[in-house]
């Protein structure tokens, strides 16, 4: 089998229903679906039971977090790479699973294009880096429900870390394509539809405070010597792109120097600099 599709949900009927919709109108059909419910009471059983002719394994039962879960529909897994899914999220077209695996590639992770749509109307689609580097992952990452991963990469490395509550994806991605080397490829396709309105896309804030504490916990040089250069420099760049007057008061001490120079060289001056 080439995929298992893992679906996480909880107390999200609707979404859930779409997703599993989704899933069931690809024309691609080497995968196996897998639901892990965390106990819902909103009615999410009930259509994880109308549709469970075409689930390989479900379960509705209480867990310790997002990222419980779907370590959970990794060891239930038995497809070649995975892919998670989770409730909301739906698939981008009926045949985007045929476009992606009419492509041969056997690299331990492979990332596709990630179609965002906010509450407000907003859409955005962004594809992931054409290559990797600690730069590319810190900054931008990869977008987790379009990239698929081997699922013995899981036994290779680690499963998710369960200490965090949002930002495991990203740690994860950080330790196998950076610190582990594993081989990666992407694809220009639209795989996935990502509504953002859940715990990762909404505290954004929350998620840089778990970024900051992995990132100096485990890699404390890297944290000194890269992230809080790299921090004061964009936090100069952004404010200089924000505010045309700072802009104006930056670029105006060497706009006059320029006029000066200009206005010797036009008056016949040379320029001499002054040996000590």
């Amino acid at each position: 089998m080439r995929l298992s599709i893992i679906t996480i949900n909880f107390n999200n009927a609707d979404g859930l229903k779409r997703t599993i919709g989704s899933v069931r109108a690809q024309t691609y059909r080497d995968f196996e679906h897998i639901v892990i419910d965390g106990a819902s009471t909103d009615g999410s059983v009930d259509i994880i039971r109308k549709y469970a002719d075409g689930l390989s394994y479900w379960v509705s039962e209480k867990d310790n977090g997002i990222y419980n879960a779907m370590n959970k529909g990794i060891l239930a897994a038995k497809g070649k790479y995975t892919l998670f899914l989770n409730s909301g999220d739906y698939l981008y077209a009926d045949d985007v699973l045929e476009k992606v695996f009419e492509n041969e590639f056997d690299e331990d992770i492979v990332s596709c294009g990630c179609h965002d749509v906010w509450e407000n109307g907003t859409t955005i689609d962004h594809y992931p880096p054409k290559r990797i580097t600690l730069y590319s992952v810190q900054h931008s990452s990869l977008s987790h429900p379009s990239t698929f991963i081997k699922r013995d990469l899981f036994n290779r490395t680690t499963l998710y870390d369960e200490s965090y509550r949002i930002i495991s994806d990203w740690t994860y991605f950080v330790q196998s394509l950076i610190w582990n080397n594993c081989s990666y490829r992407y694809f220009d396709i639209l795989v996935t539809t990502f509504v953002c309105d859940g715990v990762s896309s909404t505290n954004h804030k929350a998620g840089n405070i778990e970024e900051d504490d992995y990132i100096s916990k485990h890699y404390p040089r890297v944290w000194e010597d890269y992230f809080m250069d790299e921090c004061v420099f964009n936090s100069i760049r952004w404010i200089y792109n924000q505010n045309h007057i700072i802009k104006k008061i930056f670029v105006f001490p060497f706009r006059c120097i320029n006029s000066v120079f200009k206005l010797r060289r036009r008056l016949g001056y040379k320029i001499r600099i002054k040996k000590t």
